[in-house]
Formats: structure tokens, C-alpha cells, sequence
């Protein structure tokens, strides 16, 4: 058999604890809640302009990647030219012809 759940009883002390308790501590905790309320604005503020700055540094670190990819491409390019003549002519130095 199950045990019942007793009935809330009104105590009339309790209330009166509740109603002094709210006199002696209610400003304090009524202004550490407005500054947890501002704490929590804060946070948020901070946490969206780390992710503006964030995503802002993913942009311009995607924007110096491409940059440094097309550099890369034209030196290697370049070196290709470079090596390419410099087999034209050792060709012609072996063969005696310009």
C-alpha cells in the first residue's frame, strides 16, 4: 500500500518567517538580481562581438589564404617558365644551334 502524500499544512509562522525574511533581505536580493540581470547583458553583448570579431578574422584569413594560393601559383608558373628555358637553350648549347 502506498503511502499518501500529506496535505500542505498553512503555518501561519512560516509566513510570518517568509514576511521578515522578505523585510531583512528582500532589497539586497532584489539588487542581486538586477545585477546578475546585468551581468547576463553583458555576457551576451561580449558573446556576440566575439563571434562578429571571430568571423570577421575567418574572413580576412580565407581572404589572405586565396591570396597566398594565387602567389604561389604564379611563382610556380613563373619557375616552370624559367626552367623551361633554361632546357631551350641548354638544348641548343648541346646541339650547336640558336
Amino acid at each position: 500500500m502506498l503511502n499518501p502524500v500529506p496535505a500542505v499544512e498553512h503555518n501561519p509562522d512560516r509566513e510570518e518567517i517568509d514576511q521578515v525574511r522578505n523585510l531583512l533581505f528582500g532589497e539586497m536580493q532584489r539588487e542581486n538580481e538586477k545585477r546578475i540581470a546585468t551581468l547576463e547583458a553583458q555576457l551576451r553583448e561580449l558573446h556576440m562581438t566575439m563571434e562578429r570579431r571571430l568571423a570577421a578574422m575567418a574572413a580576412e584569413t580565407a581572404a589572405s589564404h586565396a591570396n597566398f594560393v594565387n602567389a604561389l601559383g604564379n611563382a610556380v608558373a613563373e619557375l616552370g617558365q624559367h626552367i623551361s628555358g633554361l632546357a631551350g637553350r641548354s638544348a641548343r648549347d648541346v646541339t650547336g644551334h640558336e
